[in-house]
């Protein structure tokens, strides 16, 4: 064997696995994005359900977003095995907008909330005004 191929084993076998751990980073923070974008659309259907005046089924909703969840938890764990700076700013940056679509929509459930109180507490007015007319 001469030094030439030696070498050029080397590369080869370098090359082989730097391929593979980026097509594997690759693999991971695909997931990862998904699992982002997932929940942004659940969250953003919701929110835009609630903003017009829609009725949201909260059943279906909620079981994507336990889906969301699960995948995201499990995407995150593949991504820190590849975690660099370039990664961690992307991470960042794809949980920085969740968490603004979040933010937004829990603003939008606490209003939706306030107004089923409201309207409970108005009933509950109604049912004893009727009881102590009835009387």
């Amino acid at each position: 064997m001469s030094v030439m191929q030696y070498g050029d084993d080397s590369f080869a076998a370098k090359a082989k696995v730097l391929d593979n751990n980026l097509i594997d980073r690759d693999w991971a923070m695909t997931k990862f994005v998904a699992a982002v974008k997932g929940l942004a659309q659940v969250v953003d259907y919701e929110s835009n359900m609630l903003e017009s005046n829609g009725v949201p089924d909260y059943e279906e909703i909620n079981l994507c977003k336990i889906r969301g969840l699960r995948d995201l938890n499990k995407s995150i764990s593949d991504v820190k095995r590849y975690m660099n700076e370039d990664i961690e700013n992307e991470v960042e940056n794809l949980l920085a907008g969740l968490q603004r679509k979040l933010h937004r929509n829990s603003e939008l459930l606490q209003t939706h909330l306030d107004a089923v109180n409201d309207l409970s507490q108005v009933m509950q007015v109604v049912a004893r005004t009727k009881e102590t007319e009835e009387r």
